[in-house]
């Protein structure tokens, strides 16, 4: 009942309020003193659409009278005209007849033509303001059209850009891999007779390079598969040339320097070797009559290398099967 009368109180609070104009709640009363608010706010938007719609109508009152003062001057005009003719006819009868309806012909021409311009003036506005859009669309359009076509050519040149790219770095790499280059400087020495166009084996020797700074020699070894084992870079190695007699000349020492990983077969016996580069100093070489003998490029030599130690003793026993 109590909460009955309350909301009664306050609806008769909010209708004195609409009266007054003035909201009589405090701010506490959230929900009675917003929709007075919300009231007051709806009737000053719809006051504002009168106050527009008023200024609507005004002007276009004020542009309808100011067409028909123009139109009304333009009829008194007119109507002076046509008592002048009727004046001109009672003036100079029938002789002038001709004349004077020629000239009301015209006249009533111009009244027509004038209404004709009255309403093209009426819809002009319209119509320039509907072109003006229209143009305004085509433009914008236009517009987005031709940022869209940019945008896309853009797009297409950039990945034809990275794609040349691509295919530069490709060609450079395969001219980079065409060309061969020696490793050292020095003086080439061609191992084997080739023409232009002419297809090369995998792994075939056609030139080799001697250094300028002839000091020492790469010697190329063939070891066989029983014998490797024992083999290690940086093992000393004792040469034996076929072009310089040991008995006369003697050795020239040098070292391990590569292996390779996997070994070679040889096609035509069928056994296989590994290839181990070693070097050696070139040295002069003097047998005992005091001749001195000089290495060569493509010399052969036989090479020995230490690869186990035993005492003479266990060497012995070994050979005689007393050793284990």
């Amino acid at each position: 009942m109590f909460s009955k009368l309350l909301a009664e109180s306050k609806l008769n609070t909010l209708r004195e309020s609409v009266d007054d104009n003035e909201n009589k709640f405090s701010e506490d009363d959230d929900e009675y003193y917003s929709k007075f608010n919300e009231y007051r706010s709806n009737i000053n938007e719809l006051q504002n659409n009168i106050e527009v719609q008023k200024k609507a109508v005004s002007d276009l009152s004020d542009k309808k009278s100011s067409i028909v003062d123009n139109y009304d001057n333009e009829v008194n005009i007119i109507k002076k005209a046509i008592e002048s003719a009727y004046n001109d006819i009672s003036k100079y009868g029938n002789k002038s007849a001709l004349d004077i309806k020629t000239k009301l012909d015209e006249t009533l021409k111009s009244i027509n033509n004038f209404k004709s311009e009255l309403a093209k003036c009426k819809l002009t506005p319209e119509l320039d303001n509907i072109n003006k859009e229209l143009a305004t669309n085509e433009i914008t359009k236009y517009k987005i059209d031709t940022l869209v076509g940019l945008d896309s050519i853009t797009k297409d040149n950039e990945i034809k850009i990275d794609e040349l790219k691509t295919n530069i770095g490709t060609l450079q790499f395969t001219i980079d891999k065409s060309t061969v280059k020696a490793m050292i400087d020095g003086t080439v020495n061609v191992k084997a007779d080739i023409t232009e166009g002419e297809l090369l084996q995998s792994g075939q020797e056609i030139l080799a390079i001697i250094p300028k700074d002839d000091s020492q020699f790469k010697v190329k070894l063939y070891v066989s598969n029983k014998d490797i084992s024992g083999i290690n870079i940086g093992q000393k190695i004792k040469y034996h040339f076929d072009a310089l007699p040991y008995k006369e000349y003697g050795e020239l020492d040098g070292e391990i320097t590569d292996i390779a990983t996997d070994a070679i077969i040889d096609q035509k016996t069928g056994s296989s070797y590994y290839l181990v580069e070693s070097e050696v100093k070139n040295e002069p070489l003097f047998s005992y009559k005091g001749e001195m003998g000089e290495l060569k490029l493509g010399m052969t030599c036989e090479a020995q290398v230490i690869t186990k130690q035993k005492k003479i003793l266990y060497y012995v026993f070994e050979k005689i099967n007393l050793k284990n």
